[in-house]
């Protein structure tokens, strides 16, 4: 039994922001203390307190937080405006659960389950140059698991917020003396999903850990699979979230072949970097060079290409065998690199078994010859430190690949490089 691959660009990591269940909030927004006749408000505004509108709720990249931007109505927010988070978590044995909280019983950041932040001058509370903390207000939940997961639906009314200090060690929150306030009349967040939600990532699908996008129907669904076995004949489990078990099953292929066995409108394409194993994904429309838009259930791209993370962007780019690397498999100016797509990026100057230039990182491509690399950048432990040195890739499922004398150590998913 294989472990399930994970369906993510080859050539290096991509972060992607996640936009399910993205939610406006309404929330008072005129001077402080001041009532609109047209808006209602949840509670009176503290004396003092500065008004903030929240937006673009979206769940965030840890469970049980959604995050969002906050601004002050009198002007008085930073001009990138607040950082702003929900977080749901099951501190000290709480069990998350439905219903209406009382936030001024939760007013330590340490021992807080149901945690509202604001924050300014950082990515993160603890480091923040200014952070606000929950003294009162109250928070409805609709939805909600446990532990905490990605979906969840509920509501802030009347949050009054101080002006605090986080202990980077116990997460105690202590406020500051004189400090600044901020009131929240009211807010709302929905990242629940549907069932056969149209989709396009598994992020689209809330909770990764058990939801899946399926990539017959491009809509969500439950985890198809933990292993190829529960596919069945001619079908792989592909995990297509990080940090997640949760599988699709996709239609198998034979990558770089002519009649891949992909049926209809579909790309085989290469998930393993020895390029044992293909999966089809439906084409795209962009054409070579294109910005395109990373998927798990589509190329979006033409025929004969994927979406491939370059420092550029995402750009449709052609697949290639990167073993056989035929002279002219690529276009002009473009060469194969590890993960079977051709790119014009970057390729260091150093010969196989030689020190990678000192700016280059490792993973860089290595050892151009007649327009064919071979070779990656690795970092390695030398008598004199850490080192990068150029080694060539070689496949761990054959032994023909490296030269006498030398053997397929392990470096990345099927591939190697010669020692």
């Amino acid at each position: 039994m294989r472990d399930p691959v994970r369906l993510r660009p080859l050539r290096r990591a991509l972060s992607l922001l996640p936009f399910v269940g993205l939610a406006w909030v309404q929330v008072l927004t005129p001077a402080c203390g001041v009532k609109p006749p047209d808006q209602a408000v949840a509670g009176d505004v503290p004396s003092g307190c500065h008004v903030v509108t929240v937006k673009s709720l979206a769940h965030g990249s840890v469970a049980g937080w959604i995050d969002g931007k906050a601004t002050a109505a009198d002007g008085s927010a930073p001009d990138q405006g607040y950082s702003f988070r929900i977080e749901l978590d099951e501190v000290k044995g709480h069990k998350l659960a439905t219903g209406t909280f009382d936030l001024s019983k939760e007013a330590s950041y340490g021992d807080a389950s149901h945690a509202v932040l604001v924050w300014d001058g950082g990515d993160d509370p603890t480091t923040a140059s200014t952070v606000y903390f929950q003294a009162n207000g109250t928070m409805q939940l609709d939805a909600v698991s446990s532990p905490a997961s990605a979906e969840s639906k509920g509501s802030l009314s009347g949050v009054k917020l101080v002006e605090s200090k986080i202990d980077p060690t116990t997460y105690a929150s202590t406020p500051v003396t004189d400090g600044r306030c901020l009131f929240v009349a009211s807010a709302a967040w929905d990242t629940t999903v549907a069932a056969g939600t149209t989709c396009a990532l598994a992020d689209d699908c809330g909770d990764t850990s058990k939801n899946v996008c399926d990539p017959s129907t491009k809509t969500c669904a439950a985890s198809q699979c933990t292993s190829d076995t529960a596919c069945g004949t001619g079908k792989s489990c592909i995990v297509q979230a990080a940090d997640s078990l949760a599988g699709a099953c996709y239609s198998t292929c034979t990558p770089l072949a002519s009649g891949a066995g992909c049926s209809g409108d579909a790309e085989c394409v290469v998930v393993r970097y020895d390029q044992t194993l293909g999966v089809c994904k439906a084409h795209g429309k962009n054409v070579q060079g294109d910005a395109c838009a990373i998927q798990d259930v589509s190329t979006d791209c033409a025929a004969g290409m994927v979406c491939s993370p370059e420092h550029a962007g995402n750009l449709c780019r052609k697949q290639c065998d990167y073993f056989a690397q035929a002279d002219g498999a690529c276009p002009t100016s473009q060469h194969c690199t590890l993960g079977s797509v051709c790119s014009d990026e970057p390729i260091d100057p150093a010969k196989v078994d030689t020190a990678c230039d000192g700016s280059s990182a490792e993973g860089t491509p290595c050892n151009l010859l007649t327009g064919k690399i071979n070779g990656v950048c690795v970092a390695e432990t030398a008598a004199s430190g850490q080192v990068i040195m150029c080694r060539k890739v070689c496949r761990k499922s054959t032994t023909s690949d490296c030269p006498t004398g030398k053997s397929c150590a392990d470096y990345y998913d099927s591939t190697g490089v010669c020692r």
